[in-house]
């Protein structure tokens, strides 16, 4: 089982595509205003001088963006995707790694702020990540998990789970764990001396039909669908008949309900 959610992570981010997409629907159709990374940095008293490093780092944006703010300190960023290291690696100021949340290339004591934003339920050891991000931060260092709730937009992930099944003959894992909200900070309270968490929720709100087909297609893999899969093109039909026919039926919008908590844990 293991191999196999690391095999569907593999998958799911040869390409940053589907990640973007996700990003976007969350910058642009969110019900509230909401910065992850704005919280992440006041949660973590994040101080420009802060050596940083940020696992899971998928685009680099928070990284890029420290930088461009004038952070003084070290930017390391650790990812199991080749295509994120070589679209971060280059980059002024950041020092981009592929490695494992679970064996970190990095040497113990190194970082004042550990961040793994949204990449916890992408491993399939995460007690293990979380004795990691413990190694590498120093005495009186802060490590920041964010983690999504437990059914996180139930409505468009329903149906993208129901055109999957219905299409792919063997659908395959899904490429995320069972880690949550509700879960996360028991997890890390075996780990960290204190562990202090901060709920957000939220809503994600489509008003036009191809904004909820452009997100639903980019959680498929989510879902148990390969991004290669033969069956894509067939399940993004079924996708696009049945999100026409709700805004049909009910003319808009379609609101999804969403969250995520950010739990602190003080070496």
């Amino acid at each position: 089982m293991n191999d196999e959610l690391a095999e569907a992570v593999e998958a799911e981010y040869t390409s940053l595509s589907a990640l973007r997409i996700r990003m976007w629907a969350h910058r642009e159709h969110s019900e509230f205003p909401d910065d992850v990374e704005v919280n992440v940095r006041a949660e973590s008293d994040l101080l420009a001088r802060h050596d940083v490093l940020d696992v899971g780092f998928g685009t680099g944006d928070f990284l890029k963006n420290l930088h461009a703010a004038g952070h003084s300190g070290r930017l390391v960023g650790v990812d199991t995707s080749e295509s994120a290291v070589a679209d971060l690696r280059g980059h002024p100021g950041v020092d981009a790694r592929l490695g494992s949340a679970t064996d970190l290339p990095l040497p113990d004591d190194a970082f004042d702020r550990v961040c793994a934003r949204y990449m916890l339920y992408h491993v399939s050891d995460p007690s293990a990540a979380l004795r990691e991000f413990r190694r590498v931060s120093r005495d009186g260092g802060v490590t920041v998990v964010v983690v999504n709730h437990a059914d996180v937009v139930p409505g468009v992930m329903g149906m993208v789970r129901e055109e999957v099944e219905r299409h792919v003959a063997d659908p395959g894992v899904r490429a995320v764990n069972s880690v949550h909200s509700d879960n996360l900070p028991d997890l890390m309270g075996a780990v960290f001396r204190r562990v202090r968490v901060r709920r957000v929720d939220n809503s994600l709100v489509f008003h036009e039909p191809a904004q909820l087909l452009r997100f639903a297609g980019a959680v498929t893999s989510m879902c148990g669908m390969r991004p290669d899969a033969p069956e894509r093109d067939a399940v993004i039909r079924s996708l696009t008949t049945r999100i026409s026919s709700w805004f049909e039926r009910n003319g808009g919008p379609w609101r999804d309900p969403k969250g995520y908590s950010i739990c602190v844990g003080d070496r």
